[in-house]
This record gives structure tokens, C-alpha cells and sequence, in this order.
């Protein structure tokens, strides 16, 4: 079985400095998600980077996405903020991948880019070999802060530790909340549509901007926007092959 597209909404103007940003590709037969932009009633860009410490108890200054900010136009009348979050994007051709020396990070038949922490040696090679920067590297001191300084971890973190046990040493990154598509598949229910087998950001983000779906459906909501609505990758000329896609608006 081949699944999954996220979609989110970003203007149409690329970002970011290493041109070109973006190209009008798509990868097939493979996870596939895109990610765009969160905006309040003000027009104001936001980050669902609660959600992800939240889902998966991440230790503090630890973030599984990150939001670029650039602007565009030429003078002050005319320019404006873009806002693109980025995450991790589960590269067929995965730089992390091929300079792990342990087969920790391996990609899954599905496509998706998931982390053997039991094999992990903490190299940090992928952190380094990631062009999207979105590999952290769990060391003794990140483990080892509590979100209330001098006071220990309080009775929240603890439970999250037994929860979502993480490892010293290891490198970490976004797992595209495998666990509830896998326990959901299990269950007979669909991703994108199910909630119990959906990634967290795209339950919680209140614009909906994020979709999952199945692109080998040409049916489903998922492949139709990334038909009708120009879907596009950032750095492909990379050689990564990145699953995550966005789309204009």
C-alpha cells in the first residue's frame, strides 16, 4: 500500500535564498505531504510547533518544525512577509539515509523516513546531511532540562518520559505521527479521513490549510488539489526526491 499527502496553503511568490525554491514536481507511488502557511484573522503566520511537543513530549528547545520567514517586493509599499514551515520531508532519495552508518534511518516501502533508535550510534551524520535542517540530536543536556528550571521535571513530563520514551544520543525528527497511521490502519480506518489515524498538525490546525490523504486515488481531495492547485516541492534540484508538497493559493 502506497499513502499519504499533507497539503497546506502558501502564497505563490517563493521564498527563501537559494533559488529556485520550489518546482512543479510530483513523486507518485509514495508518501507523499506538503506543507504551507498558518494564518490568523490579522494575517498573522503561525506554527503548529505546539502540537508536535505536545503529541510526542518533546523536551524543550527540541522542534520537529520550524518556520521560514522571508520578504518579498522591492520597496516598502510593496513588501511583504512569506512564511513557509518546514519539516521533515521524507526523502526517497534521503540524504540522512545514506550517511547513516548503523541502517538506523531507513524509508519504509510506504515512503516514509523513520528512525531505528536502538540502532542509532549518535554520529549525527544525518544532522549534518540534512538539507532541511530538521534533525535534532538528543544530547545529555537537552535530555536533561525540564521545562521549569531548578525544579525537576514536573509530573506532566514525567509522564510524557513513560509515554514517549526518547533516547540520549539518538537523532530524532518528524515521524509523521507513524504510530497513529499504523495503529489506525489496524483498525480498518482510513488516514486523512479518521481521526485516530491522522497526523496530529493536520487534527489540530484550526484553517484546515493541512490534508491527508491517498494519492494513488485520483479521487481523493488530496490528489485533486495537487492537480488543480499547481503543487510543488521545495529544492528538488537537490536530489533528495522530498515527499513534502505544497500548493498555492
Amino acid at each position: 500500500m502506497t499513502f499519504f499527502q499533507q497539503v497546506e496553503l502558501i502564497p505563490e511568490d517563493p521564498i527563501l535564498s537559494i533559488p529556485p525554491l520550489f518546482a512543479a514536481d510530483r513523486h507518485p507511488n509514495k508518501v507523499n505531504l506538503g506543507v504551507g502557511a498558518y494564518r490568523d484573522a490579522e494575517g498573522h503566520p503561525l506554527v503548529l510547533t505546539s502540537v508536535h511537543k505536545a503529541e510526542h513530549h518533546l523536551p524543550p528547545d527540541v522542534f520537529w518544525g520550524r518556520g521560514v520567514t522571508g520578504e518579498l517586493g522591492t520597496y516598502s509599499t510593496q513588501v511583504r512577509k512569506q512564511f513557509v514551515p518546514v519539516l521533515c520531508n521524507h526523502c526517497q532519495e534521503a540524504a540522512c539515509e545514506k550517511v547513516c552508518p548503523s541502517g538506523a534511518t531507513e524509508i519504509r516501502e510506504d515512503g516514509m523516513v523513520l528512525v531505528d533508535y536502538d540502532k542509532c550510534v549518535g554520529c549525527r551524520y544525518c544532522v549534518i546531511a540534512c538539507p532541511y535542517q530538521r534533525r535534532t540530536f538528543l544530547s545529555k543536556d537537552i535530555m536533561r532540562k525540564g521545562y521549569y528550571p531548578g525544579q525537576g521535571f514536573s509530573e506532566l513530563e514525567l509522564i510524557g518520559q513513560r509515554l514517549y520514551p526518547l533516547q540520549e544520543g539518538t537523532a530524532v525528527k518528524c515521524t509523521f505521527c507513524v504510530e497513529r497511521i499504523d495503529a489506525g490502519l489496524e483498525k480498518g480506518l482510513k488516514p486523512g479521513t479518521d481521526r485516530e489515524a491522522t497526523p496530529s498538525c493536520v487534527n489540530e490546525c484550526v484553517s484546515k490549510a493541512r490534508t491527508f490523504g491517498d494519492l494513488d486515488d485520483p479521487e481523493s481531495e488530496i490528489s485533486r488539489l495537487i492537480r488543480t492547485r499547481k503543487a510543488i516541492r521545495l529544492h528538488p534540484e537537490l536530489g533528495t526526491d522530498p515527499s513534502v508538497y505544497y500548493i498555492q493559493y
